[in-house]
């Protein structure tokens, strides 16, 4: 399995943005000025969209969408909003941080074999302004032939 694939199947079931925020600039259905706020998980973890949805499976990524009846293969990328959508995309990041994001792990697991030193019960999702983990002590030790 491409180790490319692990960042963003990882970040749709938590994302690091969980919500996105939104103000109408004109009143349509709602007054000018109303300040709107939208979950972005429900809709990554939706069985409409993802097959076994639940389920890490960085492979889902690696084959074409046929249509949006089609959860087998990759996700319509309305389904998958980690970084926003429409005019409002955050563009930067969303490209720069998802290279990063590959870069960081695929070395990370070329150069180093990683152990988790405390019970995976213990690490609890935190919520601010991003979601992240309450702490993940890892243990590397370098892998034969390299660093």
């Amino acid at each position: 399995m491409p180790r490319c694939a692990n960042s963003i199947c990882a970040s749709r079931l938590h994302p690091i943005a969980p919500y996105l925020s939104f103000e109408s600039l004109e009143e349509v259905r709602l007054p000018a000025g109303t300040k709107m706020f939208f979950l972005n998980c429900p809709g990554m973890i939706d069985a409409r969209h993802f097959a076994d949805s639940s389920r890490y499976d960085p492979d889902r990524w690696l084959h074409d969408h046929r249509g949006p009846q089609d959860v087998r293969g990759a996700p319509d990328g309305r389904a998958y909003m980690q970084f926003g959508a429409g005019p409002r995309v955050c563009p930067g990041a969303r490209h720069l941080a998802v290279v990063e994001m590959r870069l960081v792990m695929s070395m990370l697991a070329a150069n180093f074999k990683s152990t988790l030193i405390i019970d995976p019960a213990e690490v609890r999702e935190v919520c601010n302004f991003a979601t992240g983990p309450s702490a993940v002590p890892m243990r590397l030790e370098p892998r034969s032939g390299t660093c």
